[in-house]
């Protein structure tokens, strides 16, 4: 699942509550510069947190290995998917949030 919206738009935050709600109790931060972090879940399932911010070719891409993850029995969940969006399989759900005023619009 990937979350597409600018600087402060909330791509964290839903990450966040998707991951409480999945039973992740630690701290969920954004990888920026680690690019993935990954949590255990309750039924052994990886909940992988990916940004991808600072991607900016193929080559960054390979070097975060997201490919393994995706193509395991992994959650993923991706902070800016535009940057990686050819390099994501078909039929993944891409949600995009923009704000206006106080609210946040979601669109999938």
């Amino acid at each position: 699942m990937g979350f597409i919206g600018e600087l402060g738009s909330g791509k964290t935050t839903i990450i966040q509550h998707i991951a409480r709600k999945l039973g992740v109790n630690k701290n969920i931060t954004s990888p920026t510069y680690l690019y993935i972090k990954i949590y255990l879940l309750p039924n052994n399932v990886e909940l992988v947190h990916c940004d991808a911010y600072r991607i900016n070719s193929e080559a960054d891409y390979n070097s975060m290995d997201l490919s393994h993850y995706i193509n395991n029995r992994s959650i993923v969940l991706i902070e800016w998917a535009d940057k990686i969006i050819n390099y994501l399989p078909p039929g993944t759900n891409i949600y995009s949030i923009r704000v206006e005023g106080y609210k946040r619009i979601i669109e999938s």
